[in-house]
């Protein structure tokens, strides 16, 4: 799903007032940085209605525990807009990809808007980003 897609969903129907956001971040800056989108598309979504904003909020180190991943997963799949916000400095986290795959194989996913968010550097984020698309392809993901 991408962004004008969500947005014709949203004008099509009276649709629930609920607006369901997954973010998983890496820092502490990136999830601010992730908030902020979620903020900016809340407005952008809810035109004239009034929203109620569901936000999960997952850190990448909280991901390596199975059951939590498990409970994100969960969220994601459900989620009309997941936020993926990384710093770039770091290889992708192995747990990190385990919690895409499972989320994108529960079986009533909802093939959410996926944003990828990086710093400004572009030398930072080019390998992460080869590897998100890479992922995303494997799949059937669309990063915004």
């Amino acid at each position: 799903m991408n962004t004008v897609r969500l947005l014709e969903e949203r004008e099509d129907a009276a649709l629930s007032s609920r607006f369901n956001v997954t973010i998983v971040y890496e820092t502490a800056q990136d999830g601010i940085r992730a908030k902020h989108l979620s903020d900016q598309l809340a407005v952008v979504v809810g035109g004239d209605q009034e929203l109620t904003v569901n936000l999960h909020v997952w850190n990448f180190q909280v991901l390596t525990l199975p059951e939590v991943r498990e409970i994100a997963a969960g969220t994601a799949a459900t989620a009309d807009v997941v936020i993926l916000s990384l710093s770039g400095t770091e290889a992708f986290p192995a747990h990190v990809e385990d919690w895409m795959i499972l989320w994108s194989c529960i079986e009533d996913f909802k093939d959410p808007a996926i944003y990828a968010l990086y710093p400004d550097s572009l030398h930072q984020q080019a390998p992460i980003r080869a590897n998100l698309l890479r992922m995303g392809r494997n799949r059937g993901l669309n990063f915004l």
